[in-house]
This record gives structure tokens, sequence and C-alpha cells, in this order.
């Protein structure tokens, strides 16, 4: 090393604090304290990053350097750098810069990191024409006209600025990666000729129109997320080759992704579907539209309030009321209602309305999370002379704001003409923006019934999707259903209908998916057991589900009933006998219940007595265990009954009761205690494996939040109970903030206690909870996962599904980010996206390997060749390197069945995947699982697939 740089190295380091290791001069970017020497012993790079290092004059001298990081710093002057001519790579990101002049000389930078700091002016830059990569993200950035003349960049990232006008971008032809998220940006046409770009990323904007970007054909990745789109251009899937459409607020790696667009046309449901879908809709379009011209009303509130007859007013303003007359209702009535609408384009039309009139019983709410949608109207019944209105207020406004994702509401204040209360107005519409109007009416005098009408009409004519365009042959084949008047059909006469309109059956399978999301039907089509049923009425369900948990007999039998005494509590007319195990499935897909495995008995959680078992409560107050609590700000009805169904198979004994549950799994035991009260969820993780029970759970609730709607840190918080010397017994201790402490962490710093004024390690409080790094082989974990499922078997229910949801829930706990049930790739039959059963992602949402599953009894090669077809010809649409086949077997011969297979393996044709060399066992560790190793040749070159056997 040079004397006078050995002296200003180790002046750096003391002034400091901190001790400089040399490291080869490309490593230098990920390694803190470090610099890099050339041959000839001159300083070449150095990082800094993170040192809070704030005078850089000690820099000035070390004129050889060529990279440089100095982020997350506390650097305002960049004074002493402007002598550092030979940089190539000056990273500065994270500090408190304003001015940028002292850069304006470092011609020979290549890249440059500018993000988080308070830069508005980039005319320094203009010069530094041979910049390759620039990052200004997050910064205050408005004017990017310095920046026309860099020519040679290929990336540039210029997200979460203020951004409006994109002109200087327009020769900038050899961008491949574009980064222009969370901006202000509508017009996408100075885009419109950077055709090398792969990757454009322009999430969150007020963007409309995509057609500028239509000959950018080599694009890879599009994401529009959160924008305005509300029409996409007929023939969209054409424009570039090999995208598919996606609808993930997750980010992914390649795709089209439209999520939090207000599509219209098409819907959202249908975008969903992926391109085949789009692509069908526009062709039907092309036919023959009709507008959609629907919506579900829907009455909610307490019991007891009218809501029955102010539904019947509003359809007949001559229905006479007879005080104490009307019954109570039970469960959900739908009744249909025309009302003639104006609309903005000046137009009346008639809406076809759909009465759903709620009972109030306080036993049912768990059923609305099903059961409130979006895009509907709601009106809120309330009687101004039930004290315990205020309770109702709280939880009905909270559920349809949270539930029906901000659809319209409107306040009904019944029964005026026998008292009236006072509300602030204000205050509720300030805290509940969706509410239309406040009326008071009185069903008994006809007193405003005509004004909430009219008050009706305009929500609805102000409600865009009742002018959605829907292919008339589609609304023609509904209306055909709905004239049948049956509760359900099989998928042979669903499919008669279709076809005699003239649809084939992979478009009808397209129009099932469709309905079924709107919920005008309900197919479940992947289900095995519910794939051949069509329910037309989805009241059908709804009523099953009511009989069952309004049955004293089962409420007196805390929440318990047989397979055998269906007959006991369903209508036999309505609810013949050889529909039962259809139902009971249905109700266990909705999470209401589950089936005690081994027997014909069911539990329905939200019927369990309130009484805790014996459990040894003081075993999860330990230290060594993990502690986590969901807080809400809103706690819609059925959360812990949902995840006591959910995780059933883990349960310890009879250890579950109506808020709470305890679980056990390898080696590990938890408690999962509910109190509505306080709005919280608390979770403690006891034993050896207390890091991977965690995360099992943790991942059940974020499924179970995010189909509520819920967005952490928004609807419902992470937090971790303090566990110093005084908090630790407390039962009320002191709560940190997760997203919070991961912050503290990442600046080396204690959290500090309120309670007892004590420093609490946060490597300590996150111990356990912070997610694992996506490990690189999936192989040995994927075994060790297969050994603990075996482990439930006794427990597990035996569909593939449900095997295939644990497979995904437990690789997730080990840091994969598995999905099962994903849409990916075609279906078997080509109708549209096809349905994996586990996907395997990279940090950046790049598909990494597709595991296929099947149950076998025996050697099926009928079976095996299906799904090995599917997995290479269906789903790996991009060669992946590495895939499984995943067989679940109950044999009685386990050794005969993996020979048998392992022959057939031998024999299969492959097709385009050609098997290349000979089929190799697999070394496992485990006796009762076993694998087997394939080499495959692709187009996209060679790919592995494994076959694992597990007896189960």
């Amino acid at each position: 090393m040079a004397k006078d740089d050995r002296k200003i190295i180790k002046q750096i380091g003391k002034q400091l604090g901190i001790e400089l290791k040399p490291q080869p001069l490309e490593e230098i970017i990920g390694t803190k304290n470090s610099f890099a020497l050339d041959h000839t012993g001159q300083v070449k790079g150095l990082n800094l990053d993170g040192t809070n290092i704030t005078d850089l004059t000690p820099l000035s001298a070390l004129t050889n350097l060529e990279a440089l990081h100095l982020s997350d710093n506390q650097i305002m002057d960049l004074t002493p750098l402007s002598a550092l001519t030979n940089l190539r790579e000056l990273g500065l990101s994270g500090n408190q810069i304003t001015d940028l002049t002292p850069l304006s000389a470092m011609t020979n930078l290549e890249e440059l990191v500018l993000s988080g700091n308070q830069i508005t002016d980039l005319t320094p830059l203009s010069a530094l024409t041979k910049l390759t990569a620039l990052i200004l993200y997050n910064t205050q950035i408005t004017d990017l006209t310095p920046l026309s003349a860099l020519t040679k960049l290929t990336e540039l990232s210029l997200s979460r600025n203020q951004i409006t006008d994109l002109r200087p971008l327009s020769d900038l032809t050899n961008l491949g990666s574009l980064y222009l998220s969370g901006n202000q940006i509508t017009d996408l046409t100075p885009l419109s000729d950077l055709t090398n770009l792969t990757n454009l990323y322009l999430d969150s904007n007020q963007i409309t129109d995509l057609t500028p970007l239509r000959e950018l054909k080599h694009l890879k990745y599009l994401d529009v997320r959160n924008n305005r789109i509300g029409r996409l251009p007929p023939h969209i899937t054409s424009w570039w080759p090999g995208m598919e459409i996606k609808w993930e607020d997750r980010f992914y790696y390649n795709g089209l992704n439209l999520y939090g667009n207000p599509l219209i046309d098409p819907p959202e449901e249908i975008v969903k579907k992926g391109n085949d879908a789009v692509k069908n809709y526009f062709d039907e379009i092309e036919r023959a539209s009709v507008l959609f011209l629907e919506s579900k009303l829907l009455l909610v509130g307490s019991g007891d309030v009218g809501k029955t007859t102010l539904m019947k007013k509003l359809k007949n303003k001559h229905f006479k009321v007879v005080p104490g007359k009307e019954d109570t209702t039970r469960g959900i009535d739908i009744q249909p209602w025309q009302l003639p609408c104006p609309f903005p384009d000046g137009l009346s039309r008639d809406v076809n309305i759909h009465f759903w009139d709620f009972g109030g019983q306080d036993i049912l709410h768990a059923t609305h999370q099903f059961l409130l949608t979006k895009r509907s109207l709601y009106l809120f019944v309330w009687d101004p002379r039930k004290e315990e209105e205020t309770r109702s207020f709280d939880y009905w406004l909270n559920a349809v704001k949270l539930l029906g994702a901000g659809s319209p509401l409107i306040m009904v204040m019944n029964k005026a003409d026998m008292h009236v209360k006072h509300i602030d107005e204000a205050s509720f519409k300030d805290k509940f923006p969706n509410i239309a109007q406040f009326l008071q009416v009185s069903c008994l005098t006809g007193f405003h019934i005509p004004e909430l009408t009219e008050t009706i009409r305009t929500a609805l004519s102000g409600m865009p999707h009742l002018l959605d365009k829907l292919p008339k042959r589609w609304m023609d084949i509904r209306d055909a259903f709905k004239s049948m008047d049956l509760n359900y059909i099989s998928l042979f006469r669903y499919f008669s209908v279709c076809i005699a309109h003239g649809m084939d059956i992979n478009k009808a399978l397209f129009l099932s998916d469709y309905l079924h999301d709107l919920g005008i039907i309900l197919h479940f089509r992947q289900d095995p057991v519910l794939a051949d049923t069509v329910i037309l009425k989805p009241e059908w369900t709804t009523g099953a589900v009511y009989a069952l948990i309004d049955s004293l007999e089962i409420q007196n039998n805390k929440g318990r009933f047989n397979r055998a005494h269906l007959g006991r509590y369903w209508n036999k007319k309505r609810y013949p006998a050889e529909k039962y195990p259809q139902l009971l499935r249905l109700i266990e897909k909705f999470e209401l219940c589950f089936n005690i495995v081994g027997t014909d008995d069911y539990i329905i959680p939200e019927l369990l007595p309130s009484q805790r078992p014996p459990i040894d409560m003081e075993a999860y107050r330990s230290t060594h265990n993990l502690h986590l609590h969901y807080s809400y700000d809103f706690m819609p009805a059925g959360i812990i009954m949902r995840f006591i169904s959910r995780l059933h198979y883990l349960i310890r004994e009879d250890h579950y009761w109506n808020n709470g549950v305890e679980l056990e799994f390898s080696g590990s035991s938890a408690l999962v205690k509910s109190d509505s009260a306080q709005k919280r969820i608390r979770v403690s993780v006891s034993g050896s494996n207390n890091t991977q029970l965690m995360g099992v759970i943790r991942s059940h609730f974020d499924h179970i939040h995010e189909t509520l709607n819920m967005k952490k840190e928004e609807h419902v918080f992470e937090e971790v109970p303090c566990t110093c010397s005084k908090c630790l017994p407390s039962e009320k201790p002191n709560f940190y903030k997760y997203n919070l402490l991961q912050k503290l962490m990442a600046k080396d710093r204690d959290a500090f206690c309120e309670k007892s004024s004590e420093d609490v390690s946060v490597h300590q409080l996150l111990s356990g909870l912070l997610p694992p790094r996506i490990p690189g082989n999936l192989f040995d974990p994927l075994i060790t996962t297969l050994s603990q499922v075996q482990g439930l078997k006794k427990t597990l229910q035996t569909d593939e599904n449900s095997r295939n949801t644990v497979v995904a829930n437990l690789l997730r706990a080990r840091g994969f980010r598995a999905y099962d049930q994903t849409l990916s790739g075609s279906s078997e039959t080509g109708a549209g996206l096809g349905e994996l059963d586990i996907k395997i992602e990279d940090e950046t949402g790049r598909a990494v390997s597709i595991i296929e599953a099947l149950n076998l009894d025996s050697c099926n090669t009928t079976a095996i060749d299906r799904h090995v077809r599917k997995l290479f010809i269906n789903y790996d649409c991009s060669g992946l390197k590495e895939n499984y086949i995943l067989v679940y077997a109950s044999v009685k011969d386990f050794e005969g069945l993996c020979r048998k297979y392992r022959e057939h393996l031998e024999q299969i044709d492959y097709e385009s995947y050609g098997l290349k060399g000979k089929i190799e066992e697999a070394e496992t560790g485990f006796n009762k699982i076993a694998a087997f190793r394939a080499h495959h040749r692709c187009n996209k070159g060679e790919t592995v697939l494994y076959h694992l056997l597990v007896e189960m």
C-alpha cells in the first residue's frame, strides 16, 4: 500500500472507530468497513456504508478510487469528492444531500446511486454521459431534463418522486430496466420508442392507457399495479409475446401485473384468470354485449330493528305494516326488486336489485365475512330505542367498510314515528367515508320511504360496475339457469345448457369461473368432491350453514354433530341425503367446521364453550418462548374460528374452546388466544421447533387476513410483547410494533420499555420471528417436511389438497416462497391457466420449481402419466431446472409400489421432454420416503424431475 494511502485509511478508521479490512475490488459493494487495493498498493475501492461518517475531507486525497460506497450516513456536503475523477461507481443513498454540483466533473462514472436524499436539481449530472446505471429512488425530483443526454443508461430508477413529464427520457433507447413507481405519471407516450426495455415499473401512478407501450416487444415485466386503468385494449394479449397477465399484490418477476386497477372492461374477475380468459372475454364481447345493470342490496343491522319490514315497504309502498307481526329472519332472505335509475349519460335504466335481508343474531356474525361483498349497496338499519345500538354501529359500519371494500352505505334510522335520536353525522362520515346518506324513516306511517327510494336510486347510479359490458351469451346462459329455479344442477347439465347456447366446454369452464367469482353461482371445479355440482342458488348453501349454527341440539352439544344426524337439522326436501357430502365439504371449505379425522363427528368452532380446558399456562410465559400478538383496529367475527378449523390437525387432544386453541407439532406446542374485547390475538410458542411452528401459525393468519381485505400496518398490526423483568410476568406488558423492531435491528439499537425504563435486546425480542433466508436447496428441506407430514397422518384429512396445503405452509415456515393452488401455465383442458399444486418462487417472484402431487393407492400408471404430462406440457412453460412429482401413497406394500413406480418411469413417453440417461435413486434418509431422480431434455436445456413417494 502506498504510504500516503495507508495513513489516510488508518485516519479514517480511527476517526470512525472502526477497523477497515482489505477485500477484492469486486466484493467492495457488499462488504462494509472494507477497502480494496490494486497490484501497486493504491486504494481502488472503499466501503463506508452505515459508519455515521459526516466529513468526507479525508477522502479527497484518494484520487485513484474507482469504487466508493457511502450509503446510510449523515453526509450533506460532497465538495471533498470533487477531485475523485477516476470513480466508476459511487453509492450515496440514504444521506442528507441536496447539492450534486461536486459530482459534475466525475465524467468516468458508470454507476451512481443517490436514492433517499433531498435532491431537486439534476443539472450537475448532465455531463456524466458514461453512466449506465443511475438510481434516484425516493428523492424530491420533478424535472428530468438534465438526464436527456445520458443515452448510455441501461438502468434508471426514478421511483417515489414527484415526476409528471417523461419527455426527457424519450431518447434513452438503451434502457433495459426503468423504474417509475410512485410518481404522478399520466402519459406514457414518451416511452413508446424505448424498444430495448425488458422491465418497466409503473405501479402507483395515475395511468389510464397502456397503448403507447404496445410496440415494446422485448418487455418481459410490466408492473402497472394501483393505477387508474379502467379498460384494456381488446388485443392486449397479443402485444407482448409470452407475457402473462397477472393480478397479484406481491411482486412478480415477469408478466403484466394489473392488481389494484378499477377495471370494468374486462372486469377484475376475468383479468384474474389470465390471458386466455381476457381473450375469451373480448371474443365474446365482439359477438354481442349487454350492460350488467344488477346489484346486491344488503340490509344489515341488529335483530328486530325492522329490516324485513323495510324491504317489503320499499318493494311495495302500499304494504300495510302490522306492529309485532313480522317474524324474525333466520339466516338470509333474498328477494328481487327492479328499480329504474338515472345514469350520468342522461338515460334511465331498470336495475335488477337483489335484496339480501340478514338475520341480526350475533351467533351468525362469523359467516358475514363470506357474504358481505364489494360492489354492493348496503342499508344499515337501526332502532333509536335500543341502547345496545352503539355496539351495533361499531360492528356493522366497520364490517361493511372492510369487507365491502368501500361500497356505499345508507344509514337508516327506523321507527321514527316512535322515537328519534340524533347522532353526530359529521363524525361518522369522517370515520366512514363510504356513508352515502343518513335518513329517518317509519315503515308504519311511510315517513321518508320515498326519500329513501330516491337515495337508493342516486347511490346505484353512481356505482360504475352497473354499466359493465358483459357478453350477451353469458347473460343469456345465466338467465337460463335462473329460469330453472333449482338450487343446484350437475356439471353435465351445466355443460348441456352452455352447448345449447353455442358455447364449447372450455369456454363454459371460463364462464363457470366468472359466475363463481361474482357469487352468482358456486362451482369449486378443482375440488374432487364438489366438481360435479354447480350450485345455482348460493343461498341454498348459506341456509344449510345457518341451520347447523342455529340448531339448539348442536349448540347444547358444544358445537359437535355427527354426519348420521344431519337429517335432523336439514329439511329433507331442500337438502337430500345424497348431497350431504358436498354440503359438508362446502362448509369445511368456508372454514366454519372441521372433521375429527377417523370419525363421522364434526366441530363448529363458533359453538364451542367459552370455558378454557385445563392447559399449563406457565409453560407459555418463559423468555425462551416465542411471543407474537395481532392487534386490530377492527376485529371481524370468526378469525379465531377459521384459524381453529384450518389447523385442526395440529390440535393437542381436546384443547380448544370458543376463543382459543393449543397446538402441538414436531416437538413444540403453541397457545393461541383471542380477546375480542381487546381486539387482540395472542400467540405463544414453546419447544425445540418453535420457529417453524410460529412460521406455520403466521402463514395461516396471513391467509385469513388477506381474505378479509386486511392489510398489515393498516388494519392489523403484528406486535411483540416486552420480555423485560417487569413485563414478562405481567398480563399487560408493553408492546412493540414488529416493523419498528425490524427498523431498530437494522440500526443495531435496543428497544426501550416505557413500563420498566429498561433497554431490551431487539435481537432477543425478534429471535425466531424474523423470516428465514430463502434456502437455495429444496430437496432436503422438502424431504424433512414430508417426514413431518407423515407424523400428522392420523389427524390430517386424506384429500390431496389438504395435504398440499400443509406441505406449502411448512415450506413457507422454512423460508421458501411456496404457494399452493397457484394459477399458471395452462390447464389440462387448455381452458385458461392451470392450477398448480405448489409453486416455489425466488425473492423476485420468479418460479424456480413446481410440485405436482397426487394420491395413489396402487401403481396407477394412467394417473402417473397424466400428472407427468400436466407438469411438463401444461405447467412448466419456461423449462425450470428442477421440478417434483409428489406421491402420497396409501398402500400396504410401500416397497413394492416404489419398485413398480420406478420401472414405469422408464416406459413413459415423455414426448418433447425426453429422458436423458437412467432413472437414479436419491437418498432421503427415511425408510418410508423414496426418491427417484430423472434428467430430461427440454427446449431450454436440461431439467431434473424428482419423484418423491411418501407412505401415508
